[in-house]
């Protein structure tokens, strides 16, 4: 697993008081608005799904199959701490290669921002 102990790097910008967690659901409703499918049963999977803000978002929004995957110790224990269902792995390539099918849509939203232009 990652040596890096992301969750103390992330905690610089997120908390996990409700008034953040209530701002940061806001903010995924604005980013990804009427993007989603209607068909809450859907299996969804948050790739790098940090402190668990969306994957709590989509919760509330009715979505019942979501879990996540995280490299980071802290941020797994965070999201299993709401009571998400979060799988820590080291390899998320090697993780959706066991897993092929078995999700109708995947989100990376903490990702994305790690990629350079």
């Amino acid at each position: 697993m990652s040596d890096i102990d992301y969750t103390r790097y992330y905690k610089k910008w997120h908390t996990d008081t409700p008034e953040h967690i209530r701002i940061m659901k806001l903010v995924y409703a604005d980013m990804l608005g009427n993007l989603l499918p209607q068909d809450k049963s859907i299996r969804i999977l948050d790739v790098g799904c940090g402190m668990g803000y969306a994957m709590l978002a989509l919760r509330d929004w009715g979505y019942e199959n979501v879990e996540g995957i995280d490299v980071d110790f802290g941020q797994v224990q965070a999201c299993l701490n709401k009571q998400l269902r979060v799988t820590q792995t080291d390899d998320s390539i090697a993780y959706l290669s066991r897993l092929p099918s078995a999700y109708d849509l995947i989100l990376a939203l903490d990702v994305i921002e790690h990629i350079p232009h």
